[in-house]
């Protein structure tokens, strides 16, 4: 959440799209594409 306050990291500054992932991350929430490209890598085990 301090990323977000902030607005950047290492100087650079966030883009909207980090902003909304951070954010969804940060209210407890799961972002399903990034579920999705992990279930696929468990399957090719």
């Amino acid at each position: 959440t301090k990323m977000l306050r902030h607005g950047e990291v290492h100087g650079k500054p966030l883009t909207s799209k980090q902003k909304g992932l951070f954010g969804l991350l940060a209210g407890g929430g799961k972002p399903t594409r990034l579920k999705k490209k992990r279930d696929r890598r468990l399957e090719s085990r």
